[in-house]
């Protein structure tokens, strides 16, 4: 049920995706607007989702030169233990005041809370 894109603007660089989102789907849909996640992630044979690439705080291995997913997490939306829907960051990279949970979501296997919604840097790709 956490399947879809919920925002996407291509002249501002984000993408908004529900975690259970297969991550062919978001690549695709960022291609036909010619554009790229500003990471590279790992692929799995394509099956692989948004919400489990983040909760690994998994990159492929162009790590080094382009960063890793905490880098390029905008915002991200979860449900804590308590059951309640708690949302953090945004669409833009300096709207935090202090601490960026979003990112800390980035690796926490899902010890923070489940992730249902993440937001995305994208970057153009290089002319050809």
């Amino acid at each position: 049920a956490l399947n879809g894109v919920t925002a996407y603007e291509p002249s501002e660089l984000f993408v908004s995706v529900l975690a259970g989102t297969p991550l062919v789907e978001v690549e695709a849909l960022l291609a036909q607007h010619r554009q790229r996640l500003a990471f590279e992630p790992p692929r799995f044979g394509g099956k692989g989702t948004v919400g489990g690439m983040v909760a690994a705080g998994l990159s492929g291995p162009a790590r080094a030169a382009l960063g890793s997913v905490r880098d390029h997490l905008l915002g991200a939306v979860l449900i804590n233990g308590r059951g309640e829907l708690l949302s953090f960051g945004g669409t833009v990279m300096k709207n935090v005041a202090g601490f960026d949970v979003s990112r800390a979501l980035a690796g926490s296997m899902g010890q923070l809370g489940l992730i249902t919604e993440v937001t995305l840097k994208v970057l153009p790709l290089p002319a050809a």
